[in-house]
């Protein structure tokens, strides 16, 4: 079985660019540069620093009445492909996720 990668979606990315929001993640990943902040929302991809189930359970505290389903999408196959050609790492988890899936 073959894991399904998510991230957020762009609503739930423009609740974590408020002005408001951005002190309260710098407290939470225990940074102190805001443009480390927005590094990470730049770079949204599966396995991140925003994928944090904290991450959630804040973004469902700033707006209550978003669904969960607003707040991950699935990676489109074209998503894949360039972060499987861009970033090692996320081709080492994915095919060690593919080999935990033959093994169960």
């Amino acid at each position: 079985m073959v894991k399904k990668n998510y991230v957020l979606t762009e609503q739930a990315l423009k609740v974590l660019k408020r002005p408001d929001v951005k002190p309260m993640l710098m407290v939470f990943f225990r940074v102190r540069d805001a443009r480390t902040i927005d590094s990470y929302i730049a770079n949204n991809v599966p396995y991140g620093p925003l994928m944090n189930i904290h991450v959630k359970e804040l973004l469902q505290f700033l707006v209550p009445d978003l669904p969960e389903k607003s707040i991950y999408r699935r990676l489109t196959p074209e998503e894949e492909d360039a972060l499987n050609r861009t970033m090692p790492e996320y081709k080492q988890r994915k095919r060690q996720n593919e080999q935990d899936g033959e093994n169960h």
